[in-house]
């Protein structure tokens, strides 16, 4: 599974797929507080680009103090947002090597990654082109060799399967490269920003499938395109050299492939999309009906991981005697029930899905004092 979504994304209007790759300039304005907002109500994972430039050359490389106050700011409006380590994260500096050396990005993610990391957040750096990288002095190497050497430090090595992937062959060369160093420096890869050919037509389209399929194939567990939906006055440069990457531009349909693409958006996306936070999951094992028995156990409302090393005693009538196959029958159920509740509520499972069994409750709910005698089991000890 692969979330699909959209990459570059500065404006709610762009904001389309199960994962958006919004970036915050310090240059230049985007809507990207508006959009974060709305994508994790929506249940849309973010990574969030902090960037120093805005595809243009009219930058200003940021002092250590103006660096480190704008990714407190960013994780700060994250946190705001309902960010958590589960529904978004942090990446560093789209394609930096158009505007600064390999030394000075090490510089950037060192100063960054504690910030980061206090609030909770992962993240991600790297967000380039092969060729360019290479071009730099090997720059993805040297960041990796840098993070080996624990003179910085960042969790995903984020990459662009983009321009220099511009074949289905360069496609799996380049991957297959990512793959090696995925292995050798044990860390997992991200494609935040993909495609660079005319999506309007067939060769476009096969080049996005294929490209796709690779970033699956090594691991990656989001995939950002350019652009499901341009909007041109997001930008503050002229856009009419996107036009051909784009499915739609300001919402008006530009390829003949976008409902091809929107399906796969849905059937290749997790689900759930956004993974449910510990306690969250963990209170599907503990339906309402198990309260009572929460209550006996002297659980109270404690959070149900708390209890875990405890979950083979779950739905046993004396958790201080040894198992026995009618008391495992009603451990069972009791988790069973629990999972089969959160699944519905989640949707993974429609309302209509069977219950399983009653062994240790009544069809009313209350406690079966002869259960052992209709367990699976047959009550045998």
């Amino acid at each position: 599974m692969i979330r699909i979504g959209s990459s570059a994304v500065l404006h709610k209007d762009m904001a389309i797929g199960k994962v958006l790759e919004v970036r915050y300039y310090l240059n230049a304005y985007s809507d990207w507080r508006n959009v974060i907002q709305i994508a994790i109500q929506q249940k849309q994972y973010v990574i969030l680009t902090i960037c120093i430039n805005h595809n243009n050359a009219n930058y200003t490389y940021p002092s250590d103090d103006v660096w480190r106050i704008s990714v407190d700011y960013a994780c700060k409006e994250l946190k705001k947002a309902g960010g958590n380590k589960d529904n978004c994260r942090i990446s560093l500096v789209n394609e930096p090597m158009k505007y600064i050396s390999r030394e000075q990005y090490c510089h950037l993610i060192g100063l960054a990654y504690p910030i980061v990391h206090s609030y909770g957040f992962l993240m991600g750096a790297g967000n380039e082109e092969f060729f360019t990288a290479q071009a730099k002095g090997n720059m993805y190497q040297y960041i990796l060799n840098e993070r080996k050497a624990k003179k910085i430090n960042f969790d995903i090595l984020d990459i662009h399967i983009q321009g220099s992937c511009n074949t289905p062959e360069l496609t799996k060369m380049w991957t297959d490269e990512v793959l090696t160093w995925m292995n050798y420096w044990k860390i997992t890869a991200d494609c935040t920003e993909a495609f660079y050919a005319d999506i309007r037509t067939e060769k476009g389209w096969t080049l996005l499938q294929s490209q796709l399929f690779h970033a699956e194939r090594i691991g990656c567990p989001n995939f950002c395109n350019v652009f499901n939906n341009l909007v041109r006055s997001a930008f503050p440069i002229p856009t009419s050299k996107w036009d051909k990457l784009c499915f739609n531009i300001d919402g008006v349909n530009k390829s003949k492939y976008w409902n091809q693409w929107q399906s796969l958006m849905s059937t290749k996306a997790p689900i759930p999309n956004i993974k449910e936070d510990e306690e969250a999951i963990m209170n599907y094992l503990r339906p309402i009906i198990q309260q009572e028995f929460y209550d006996a156990m002297g659980w109270g409302t404690i959070p149900y991981h708390e209890n875990t090393p405890s979950l083979p005693i779950v739905g046993r009538k004396n958790k201080d005697e040894a198992l026995t196959w009618s008391s495992f029958d009603a451990v069972i159920e009791t988790i069973l029930k629990g999972l089969i509740s959160g699944l519905k509520e989640n949707g993974a499972l429609p309302e209509a899905f069977p219950e399983p069994m009653n062994i240790k409750y009544n069809p009313d709910g209350s406690w079966n004092n002869n259960w052992p005698t209709i367990a699976k089991s047959g009550g045998i000890k």
